[in-house]
């Protein structure tokens, strides 16, 4: 299967010889014993979308050049090139990652039958931009806004946008949409702002859901939130104030404020990789830092702990902020505690949490998030070996054999069990609210 010459990648439509493989597509990548479900969707662009749940992908774009009965395919994130021939119907190819073979195959598939439809909602004086994923039909379908982690800003991320089919594949809605500071929210020149408060994102997460609960298409009895570490925060604030919110399902959720997160992270990031020397001075960094954030007292003393950190290698553990209007947010938002809302939390929770989250970690949360939302339907479930985005790590697994960095997949099994138990059951199985 060796394709001659460089490909041309398609500048605005696929050659006629190239419209074969137009529509999509669906099959399986196999290595080292792993068959992984695939599906491909084909335009007249460039680009196609990858389907692969198993590496927690969802319409993940995939570079595609064509010469006439082949067509090439760069997969995402190192899986390879792929040179497909159509043989009987099908795409097939062989390849090699890691000097193993690993081969492709699709075959045909029927449309996906679900629709995305660009959207705005209205948050105050802004319009947020986003994506309305939906089953085909009228519904109503339940719903579910999916809300930003600290670094996940725009929809297309990947990191965010790979949480939106194990909802869709469930007869889901999905809203999906970029932080108000970021993506199409954005004017044409934006100038530096300060990252929104979490009460600010807050009252956009309710936006949302009042934005959702108007379609007729959705069912307003059954819109939820799903957000992960800051967008756990971000969801139960949402939810405290705002009855229609009939469900959470949070990841990596801080049982504390900001400030006390920030110090667990320091502790279990550094004590990872340092010697106790280095934790400690860490450490001893974290609380200048807050004591500069809460006091504004101890700039020059910080400044110097800064230096100190970059000369001796253990500034990525720790804040260290250029000037003082680097300490903003913090000082807005370092005691956002959600121990002063939880108790107006009177919906399902589904928590999810890693037992090698280093950034939250689940033994100091999981069960203070349990006691926070104490006579609430709350199921919290620890992903032995999992990381912070609910990931375990590529290498040998309890079996043996070598894997991926994956996301762990009895989370994709609890979360579909508790949706079927705890959201598209009757009503009546929902917890009352007061």
């Amino acid at each position: 299967m060796n394709l001659p010459g460089a490909f041309l990648l398609l500048a605005a439509a696929l050659p006629p010889s190239a419209t074969q493989f137009i529509g999509e597509w669906s099959g399986a990548l196999v290595f080292r014993g792993d068959a992984w479900p695939v599906r491909l969707a084909v335009s007249s662009g460039p680009t196609a979308r990858l389907d692969l749940p198993a590496l927690a992908m969802f319409e993940e774009p995939a570079p595609v050049a064509t010469e006439g009965d082949q067509m090439a395919l760069e997969l995402p994130f190192g899986l390879g090139r792929f040179a497909l021939e159509s043989v009987h119907g099908r795409l097939l190819a062989e390849s090699t990652l890691a000097d193993e073979p690993i081969a492709l195959w699709l075959a045909p598939a029927k449309p996906r039958g679900t629709l995305a439809e660009p959207v705005r909602f209205p948050s105050g004086p802004l319009r947020l931009a986003g994506t309305l994923y939906r089953p085909a039909g009228s519904g109503p379908f339940p719903a579910v806004v999916l809300l930003h982690g600290s670094a996940t800003l725009e929809r297309g991320d990947w990191s965010y946008r790979s949480w939106i089919e194990p909802f869709l594949s469930r007869g889901f809605a999905v809203l999906a949409f970029d932080r108000r500071d970021a993506g199409e929210n954005l004017p044409p020149d934006p100038q530096p702002t300060p990252a929104p408060d979490l009460q600010t994102l807050a009252e956009d997460a309710v936006t949302a859901v009042e934005f959702l609960a108007q379609r007729a298409e959705i069912d307003p009895t059954r819109i939820g939130l799903s957000g992960g570490s800051q967008g756990a925060w971000v969801a139960l604030a949402a939810t405290a104030r705002n009855s229609r919110i009939a469900f959470l399902v949070l990841r990596g959720a801080p049982a504390g404020t900001p400030a006390e997160q920030e110090l667990q992270s320091v502790a279990r990031r550094s004590s990872a990789a340092e010697t106790p020397e280095i934790v400690a001075r860490a450490l001893a960094h974290t609380r200048l830092y807050f004591s500069v954030v809460t006091t504004g007292e101890g700039w020059p003393e910080l400044e110097r702990s800064v230096a100190r950190a970059r000369d001796e290698g253990w500034d990525h553990y720790v804040q260290t902020p250029a000037s003082q209007s680097d300490i903003g947010w913090w000082r807005r938002n370092h005691d956002f505690d959600p121990r002063s809302f939880a108790a107006n939390v009177k919906v399902p929770v589904l928590a999810f949490y890693g037992g090698q989250d280093l950034v939250v970690p689940a033994d100091e949360n999981a069960g203070r998030l349990a006691a926070l939302l104490a006579g609430t339907d709350v199921t919290v479930v620890v992903l032995p070996g999992a990381d912070h985005s609910l990931e375990r790590p590529f290498g040998p697994g309890a079996d043996g054999r070598w894997r991926f960095a994956r996301r762990a997949p009895e989370a994709q099994e609890v979360l579909a069990d508790w949706l079927a138990r705890k959201v598209t059951a009757p009503p009546t199985s929902l917890a009352p609210r007061d």
